[in-house]
């Protein structure tokens, strides 16, 4: 029974797990020492629970600005592979979307920039300055492969204390040298990284339809992480993983309504929009769920190139 109402309620769980985060970037702001945040965030927890208990807080958000890449591997597991013919999404765009969630949230822990290759947008400058000045909004992460040319505009709109560029090593490929420079040149800039190391990757298998009952799809929706920690925005659509995203946007895998939400409805009010979005939290599982093996994954060959 307990487990039971435990599952139910995971989004509220999501969310005081986040608050905790928040007071620790808060004591972070006038405190170094982490042990006496943690003390500090600790006695603080009960009260602000209770606070903000009805709030909308947001672990992760993945905003895709575009689906090209330089790199063509067979096993992405944001399906880049099956884009025939892959697109930057435009600036105007993108920022309509992120003030559309940001409008109706109290708090964005971690807003992710990916691709595709993210860098390969020319206005990626553009949207960082943007996201930088949106106090909702605690950390941006970029993630790349680290094997494109930076420029000076980019470098300068990535040096914020709020932004960091996680780097994906793939030591199989012949970019060693493009990457080790690339990071030299972040760190030549003060410019906050993270390299993420990688010896095998998961596969989710094929996007055809696997035919589980209900009680099935509840079991691989809640031991899938993509369910409450990558959540997607694509196109004005914010799903709750990023295979939902690019199966449906690609026509491969049937849109379900309920698998994601509309975020350009330009009718609807602000109120509205905030009771969608505290329904869509709680959907399980998703559609898309019928065509993925999240709980029974094959380890491939990392970044094999088609």
């Amino acid at each position: 029974m307990l487990k039971s109402k435990l599952r139910r309620d995971h989004q509220y769980l999501l969310n005081n797990y986040f608050n905790f985060h928040v007071l620790d970037i808060y004591f972070k702001k006038y405190i170094e020492n982490k042990y006496l945040r943690f003390i500090l965030a600790t006695f603080s927890f009960p009260f602000y629970i209770i606070k903000n208990w009805n709030n909308i807080n947001i672990n992760g958000i993945e905003l895709v600005v575009t689906t090209k890449c330089n790199l063509n591997c067979k096993d992405c597991v944001n399906l880049m592979q099956y884009y025939d013919n892959p697109y930057n999404i435009e600036i105007e765009n993108l920022v309509y979307d992120v003030k559309q969630i940001i409008d109706i949230v109290d708090n964005i822990l971690e807003l992710r920039v990916i691709g595709g290759e993210p860098l390969l947008n020319t206005e990626l400058p553009k949207l960082l300055n943007f996201l930088a000045h949106q106090k909702k909004i605690l950390t941006i992460v970029i993630s790349t492969n680290g094997t494109v040319s930076l420029n000076q505009d980019l470098i300068n709109s990535m040096k914020n204390e709020k932004i960091r560029v996680k780097i994906s090593k793939y030591d199989t490929l012949n970019t060693k040298m493009k990457v080790k420079n690339f990071i030299q040149e972040l760190e030549d800039n003060d410019i906050n990284i993270e390299i993420k190391y990688h010896s095998t990757w998961s596969d989710f298998g094929d996007l055809e339809f696997r035919n589980r009952n209900q009680e099935e799809m509840i079991e691989i929706f809640e031991n899938c992480k993509s369910s409450y920690r990558c959540g997607t925005i694509l196109n004005g659509e914010y799903h709750l993983c990023p295979r939902s995203a690019h199966a449906t946007s690609l026509g491969l895998v049937p849109k379900d309504k309920e698998s994601f939400m509309n975020i350009r409805l330009k009718d609807e009010s602000k109120r509205k929009m905030k009771k969608n979005l505290k329904r869509f939290l709680k959907t399980k599982p998703i559609g898309t769920c019928n065509y993925c093996d999240a709980w029974d994954m094959e380890i491939r060959e990392i970044a094999k190139q088609k």
